[in-house]
């Protein structure tokens, strides 16, 4: 006889929302609906408390929001790769703080990007002293990301635009909007990124704990890069978050979710090739 079909279900509704933050939501609409809106959701979405449920509850879901489960079998590769592995936002913990930033530049800057930034195009010769390479989500693609000085969109920001709290390290860049986890990586800080692009600063110390063995940065942030991208990866997505699916499949790559993804530490031999 076959197993009934298990998922992990969190469900919120207003009740949820504390009276303070309702009152604070109120606020802030009166100038911002949006920005009201974003300040609820952080708090759900960081409040969320998953219980088991058989799939047989939602069979007649006619939104479709439960029909995707991952089999008994397959839920096994979800459980192994999580297994003594560090999560992405473990990993990215420096200090205590966890580093998977929406974007590195300031929200000044990001308000008045007219004042911060020059085309491509007018760039002065000596332009890497005083500006990065800005990057939006649509410029991410797998491992590099895509910038010309040629196209006739592509900007250049100050760096007095960036946020100076940021580890000075290789770091990830995730596309925030995307079918499936797509990161590039900015070896030597180059980049500067708005808030389409999420940001993220593997912490060596950390792999280092879990691994036993040192490494080096920019591997470090390669290897994490290419776990990222991999298929597997894909499928893992997937199965945990295939419910926050939106417009054409695609996802929205939010620190409190791809900050859950696993990251194994391979034996030092199989690292090194």
């Amino acid at each position: 006889m076959r197993r009934p079909h298990k998922v992990e279900v969190a469900i919120v509704t207003s009740k949820d929302i504390p009276e303070d933050l309702r009152e604070e939501f109120e606020e802030v609409r009166k100038t911002s609906l949006a920005a009201a809106l974003e300040v609820v959701l952080d708090y759900l979405l960081s409040n969320l408390e998953f219980y088991t449920v058989t799939q047989d509850r939602f069979a007649r879901d006619r939104g479709l929001m439960f029909t995707f489960s991952a089999s008994d079998e397959e839920w096994q590769v979800v459980k192994i790769m999580e297994e003594d592995a560090l999560t992405l936002s473990e990993l990215c913990t420096w200090d205590g703080r966890v580093f998977i930033t929406e974007g590195d530049t300031t929200r000044e800057a990001e308000e008045q990007l007219s004042k911060y930034t020059l085309p491509a195009s007018e760039a002065p010769l000596e332009w890497k002293r005083d500006y990065r390479m800005m990057l939006k989500g649509g410029n991410v693609r797998k491992y590099v990301p895509q910038w010309s000085p040629y196209n006739e969109d592509s900007k250049l920001i100050r760096v007095n635009a960036l946020r100076s709290e940021l580890p000075s390290a290789p770091r990830l860049l995730i596309k925030d909007y995307a079918s499936e986890p797509t990161v590039a990586v900015d070896l030597k800080c180059e980049y500067g990124c708005l808030r389409t692009v999420y940001v993220a600063y593997p912490n060596p110390a950390k792999f280092e704990e879990a691994a036993g063995y040192e490494v080096d940065a920019k591997a470090l942030c390669l290897y994490v890069a290419a776990v990222l991208n991999s298929r597997l990866m894909k499928f893992w997505y997937l199965a945990r978050f295939y419910t926050t699916r939106m417009g054409r499949g695609n996802f929205r790559f939010r620190t409190q979710f791809i900050g859950m993804a696993p990251i194994k530490a391979p034996a030092k031999d199989r690292f090194e090739r």
